[in-house]
């Protein structure tokens, strides 16, 4: 998304986005080229020049019709998503910290530890997870933009509702704008929604009578996964 306008047309080949038409451009660019080098070669079997002058025509219509979708579509989109940049960046950090904020107040449940959240294992979660009391008091140290504060909430149950529906109203701001946000970006926040929407808080903030929070364990730890993987995807993505 970030350019600095020095690599003109040669953008649209480099989004990945556009990996499967660069290939058949590539291929129509090979055989219009090979059409006019072999021009003066007889015809190896009956038929063959009309075979090659019909495919070298499809290539190079097909040449014509990717230059107008890069002058008529793809420059005006991109231009419009390096304008969105910020603004799409803002959104995806603010997931970014949410799950940071969450994974963080599980973490601390039996403070003092040695865990560091950018260093987490799977088992260090599970462990946790399975010591914690879903039904007492929590604090939290929310990171939502560039707010920082605390939250307390009357159980665990209660939290991860608060943090599906801020999550959610983010998620609802990209979506608005999925024509900016690459496959991958979008992927990975349907899978967030629905992590969130059919495992973390299936009963939307009810209590439930779990002795610990075993029954999320997975769900938390596919959540610190997804995050991560959507920072990196929509890093990826700019250009």
């Amino acid at each position: 998304m970030r350019n600095n306008g020095k690599n003109g047309f040669f953008i649209v080949f480099r989004d990945k986005n556009n990996k499967t038409i660069n290939k058949f451009l590539l291929t129509s660019i090979i055989i219009a080229v090979s059409y006019i080098l072999t021009s003066n070669i007889p015809e190896i079997f009956k038929g063959g020049e009309n075979l090659y002058n019909l495919i070298n025509n499809l290539s190079l219509a097909y040449i014509a019709s990717y230059i107008f979708y890069a002058i008529t579509i793809y420059y005006p989109n991109n231009k419009r998503k390096r304008k969105l940049h910020k603004y799409l960046f803002n959104n995806i950090v603010s997931l970014y910290k949410l799950e940071e904020s969450l994974i963080d107040t599980i973490l601390k449940y039996d403070e003092p530890n040695d865990i560091e959240l950018e260093k987490l294992k799977e088992e260090d979660l599970i462990d946790i997870c399975m010591r914690i009391n879903p039904h007492v008091k929590v604090d939290c140290n929310i990171r939502l933009g560039k707010m920082d504060f605390e939250k307390s909430f009357g159980n665990y149950f209660e939290m991860l509702n608060y943090f599906h529906e801020e999550s959610k109203n983010i998620i609802l701001k990209l979506m608005i704008l999925s024509e900016y946000l690459s496959d991958d970006v979008m992927a990975l926040l349907t899978d967030i929604e629905d992590n969130f929407n059919n495992h973390l808080n299936l009963r939307r903030g009810d209590i439930i009578k779990n002795p610990n929070m075993q029954i999320y364990m997975t769900s938390l730890w596919r959540l610190y996964k997804e995050y991560n993987e959507l920072l990196a995807a929509f890093n990826d993505d700019s250009i």
